[in-house]
């Protein structure tokens, strides 16, 4: 996998991004940070962001403390078999470059705070949109999520003979 654009995830602390895992990382004002994990997949930020909200979140109430950015990643990349869920594709790259912060509240709280664009909205329509407004369309893994849904999606319907006859 080589990966260009990637998400990461943060609690919010007064109008500041910090990491929640290891090293509680601060994101900087201009949105870099060296050396750091990410997730390059859209779907696995999605279910991380879900996964935090219906109560595995620490730390207070999901909509004024959880937020995600959206950015350009540099490797040379690195797998991360520690991550928790061995289902969710996490790595780490040699650079991170936020490009956009996405949060459930308000945009007028990291007013100041950071030199990025503030979006509101953690559905999937809001993720693509913005990997669509600040990544590069075909290098965008959105794109490769949904063909990979549509292909299992017509290959399930062919088995069940929904579309028996008609080529998947």
């Amino acid at each position: 996998m080589d990966p260009r654009y990637g998400w990461r995830c943060y609690t919010v602390d007064g109008n500041r991004l910090v990491s929640p895992w290891i090293g509680r990382i601060p994101l900087p004002r201009n949105g870099v940070l060296d050396g750091v994990y990410f997730m390059p997949l859209t779907i696995d930020i999605k279910r991380t962001a879900n996964w935090c909200k219906w109560g595995s979140w620490v730390g207070g109430d999901f909509a004024t403390t959880f937020a995600l950015t959206f950015g350009r990643v540099h490797g040379p990349f690195e797998q991360d078999y520690g991550y928790v869920e061995p289902s969710i594709t996490s790595m780490r790259c040699a650079r991170y470059e936020a490009l956009a912060i996405v949060c459930p509240v308000s945009p007028e709280r990291f007013v100041g705070a950071y030199a990025l664009p503030v979006v509101q909205g953690l559905d999937l329509t809001t993720l693509a949109a913005v990997e669509r407004a600040f990544g590069q369309p075909a290098a965008s893994p959105m794109a490769q999520v949904r063909e990979a849904i549509k292909s299992q999606q017509r290959a399930t319907m062919t088995a069940c003979g929904v579309l028996a006859g008609r080529a998947p």
